[in-house]
């Protein structure tokens, strides 16, 4: 034991965390507990379990961490002058004004407890009943900090030493004697299916007060289940998209396709080259991000962008032949954005190292390809709302219908009703259907990274496209599967799925 307290903050409160802590230091202080910490946690005081001490121990205790930090400030505001400015300056900068990490104070005191013979628990219940009135304690300090005005004690004023070295504004650091990780469940694919519901709940619950409200309504949990693979997904609606979304725990895996993978389907050595790390296979992390459920509809398109449409199917269809450049500009407005090439092969493979994300095997359960894509774009029309049911309006239909066919050609499109199975992140279409495109250019892997750092810059001059197409065969329709797309084209079948990043708890 280092016979020290410690000021810990956090966005989930100790008591609802998983097993895992997750604390971000603030402050340690040798043998006692200064006022500072006792007035950063008198906001909605609450006793909760040790993250330090083994065992479910009641020996720390919360407060809430705005209203902590402004107590602290009109505190300090009492004993600020030239001599204190730069010690409450320090505190100002150490605290912040507010972070994901920092919903709760939490006060770890049980070493200084342990200095003494009794209970734990009864100590720090003493010290809960304290905080709840520090008045006296305060106005007792600030009397002493103004009675040493004037004095010094070897060359610094006594008013700065005790603020320093007795209120406790000297010692803001990040990193203390016992650290822990500031990681939360979505930032761990498997620790977010290992939660219980209460802990994803808490998680998602504290995403859409600070990250999520203004834009997205909480739709609730729901398992996907693909081959071998399970994951419970928090789903969203994004009100002015009128699109669903899932949030895509964060996680390590290995993009790209092995050798022996590509060699089974006869794939050239310039795909693999293209495809794979060959003789650097590397293991990538990817943050916690939310995934549209499908692609970007035309009527999301036309909320935030007046640029025409070459083809117009109807408001649930995905847009179809568009430049990356109008997505980027459509995203500036939505707030939304364009997934990475990690993202979004990450999302595709959902936990599978297969040559798809359902197997090894094609099957036209999961996927619209060109040999399965007999459609029937009538009942689609209808299901969809776009046409009357030939029933109805006979003569307006057949008009209808022809002048769509005629404008359409042979060509299919999809809506997400249409779609088969998804993938084990509840995601539709992610294979076959419409080509999609991500954020970076078709550089080789090997270009980008060296293991430890990305180069997403543009080196190759070439956009790319990810996830196949209805008019591809099965090997193009792949997890890897990569396709050029010179800037500025707008070719039939290029689409994308919108995405917005997280910030870890």
């Amino acid at each position: 034991m280092a016979n020290r307290s410690y000021l810990y903050s956090c966005g989930i409160h100790p008591n609802q965390q998983r097993k895992r802590p997750q604390l971000k230091g603030i402050s340690e202080w040798n043998s006692d507990i200064p006022l500072v910490y006792k007035v950063l946690v008198s906001a909605q005081t609450r006793v909760c379990k040790s993250s330090i001490w083994k065992g479910d121990l009641q020996i720390a205790i919360s407060g809430d961490y705005l209203e902590g930090r402004k107590r602290l400030f009109e505190f300090l505001e009492r004993i600020k002058n030239e001599e204190t400015e730069k010690l409450i300056k320090d505190a100002e900068s150490a605290l912040g004004i507010w972070d994901f990490n920092r919903e709760f104070f939490v006060l770890e005191a049980g070493e200084i407890f342990d200095l003494i013979d009794d209970d734990l628990e009864e100590q720090n219940k003493s010290l809960f009943e304290q905080i709840q009135d520090l008045s006296y304690d305060i106005d007792k300090a600030v009397d002493t900090f103004h009675a040493l005005a004037g004095e010094e004690e070897s060359g610094f004023s006594k008013q700065y030493l005790y603020a320093a070295n007795t209120l406790g504004l000297g010692n803001w650091r990040d990193v203390l004697y016992y650290d822990f990780p500031t990681t939360s469940l979505i930032s761990d694919f498997d620790d977010w299916n290992k939660a219980s519901d209460a802990e994803r709940l808490a998680e998602v619950e504290f995403l859409m007060q600070y990250q999520l409200k203004e834009q997205f309504d909480f739709l609730g949990f729901k398992r996907f289940r693909c081959n071998r693979n399970s994951n419970v997904i928090a789903r969203f609606f994004h009100r002015e998209t009128r699109m669903n979304f899932h949030l895509i725990p964060g996680g390590f895996f290995y993009p790209g396709a092995t050798e022996e993978q590509l060699a089974i389907w006869g794939i050239t050595n310039d795909e693999l080259a293209s495809e794979s790390y060959i003789d650097m296979p590397i293991k990538l992390e990817v943050m916690p991000f939310l995934m549209a459920e499908y692609l970007l509809t035309e009527y999301a398109w036309k909320k935030f962008s007046d640029v025409k449409l070459f083809w117009n199917f109807g408001d649930d269809y995905p847009v179809n032949g568009v430049e990356l450049v109008d997505i980027h500009n459509w995203c500036e407005k939505s707030g939304l954005m364009v997934p990475t090439e990690l993202q979004w092969e990450y999302a595709c493979r959902a936990g599978s190292k297969d040559f798809f994300y359902w197997g090894n095997e094609p099957s036209n359960r999961y996927a619209w390809v060109d040999n399965n894509c007999e459609f029937d774009l009538e009942a689609s029309q209808e299901r969809n709302g776009i046409l009357p049911p030939p029933s109805i309006f006979k003569k307006v239909w057949r008009v209808i219908k022809r002048d769509i066919l005629k404008k359409q050609g042979e060509y299919h499109t999809f809506t997400a009703v249409d779609q088969k199975l998804p993938n084990a992140f509840g995601l539709l279409g992610m294979l076959g259907n419409l080509l999609e495109y991500v954020s970076e250019d078709r550089a080789p892997y090997s270009w980008r990274c060296d293991g430890s750092n990305y180069d997403y810059s543009r080196q190759c001059g070439n956009d790319v496209l990810r996830g196949g197409s209805n008019v591809y065969k099965w090997y193009q329709n792949r997890t890897t599967y990569r396709v050029p797309c010179a800037p500025g084209c707008s070719d039939t079948g290029n689409s994308v799925r919108t995405s917005m990043p997280l910030k870890p708890i």
